[in-house]
């Protein structure tokens, strides 16, 4: 089989509104949210939270041109395309740390003939398995001791006993100005992260609050509840326990 992947971008700039015409309709700061799934808002933010959503569209076109390169080769019904995220958004609770918003990426797979199109799993994955996958999928021999496992019985939708708990970890980022591991394992309700260094300032709360104009003052304005999980990041206990 010939295999295409192609990576979701990351969050760092340049967030441009508009390259050679893509996306032919750009949206505009007044169109978007900031932080909206964070809980927060500053307006200072939504130009580039607009252009990062432009960049993404920009990236939608891209793709379907190599979609559309792969059916005039001939090949589509015997390639496997993964397109995924290597970590979450760039911001408080996102990549940097074990919550959500650093862990859980987008994965989407097309594999003609083979996978159940349509499906939406909710089973708990990792990239740990595509490496599995791919061998499984090119009928190569297995690797023994890998992490990971085929994802290859959920794309068919086939009976599996597949993984309860999943674990991920971070220890740094940018070497030791943003050097605070965690540990984590969830399942599909709960999920316990431990932090090495409890009680300790996390470096990466400040770094990636001082990158963004008006995210502090949003913050500090926000409901109780938001307020207290961002302010929960910035010095976490030994264990934090989510529903």
């Amino acid at each position: 089989p010939f295999f295409l992947s192609v990576n979701y971008p990351d969050a760092h700039g340049p967030w441009l509104k508009q390259v050679d015409g893509l996306p032919k309709n750009p949206l505009e700061p007044d169109e978007v949210k900031a932080f909206a799934y964070l809980g927060i808002d500053p307006p200072a933010m939504r130009e580039a939270i607009a252009n990062h959503y432009n960049c993404m569209s920009r990236l939608d076109s891209l793709v379907g041109d190599l979609l559309a390169s792969l059916e005039r080769s001939g090949k589509t019904d015997n390639t496997l395309v993964i397109y995924f995220g290597d970590h979450g958004a760039d911001f408080l609770r996102g990549k940097r740390t074990s919550y959500e918003g650093g862990v859980r990426v987008p994965l989407i797979v097309r594999w003609p003939k083979q996978a159940k199109s349509g499906q939406v799993r909710k089973e708990l994955v990792s990239t740990v398995d595509l490496m599995p996958t791919l061998l499984d999928v090119a009928q190569a021999e297995p690797v023994s001791g890998l992490p990971g496992r085929s994802l290859a019985p959920l794309l068919r939708d086939e009976s599996n006993d597949w993984r309860e708990y999943l674990v991920t970890e971070f220890h740094t980022h940018a070497a030791r100005n943003n050097f605070y591991p965690q540990r984590s394992v969830r399942n599909d309700r709960y999920k316990l992260i431990e932090n090495l260094l409890p009680d300790q300032v996390n470096p990466g709360y400040e770094f990636t609050n001082d990158r963004f104009e008006g995210v502090s003052a949003a913050i500090e304005a926000a409901p109780d509840m938001v307020r207290a999980a961002y302010h929960r990041m910035h010095r976490p206990p030994r264990f934090e326990l989510y529903d």
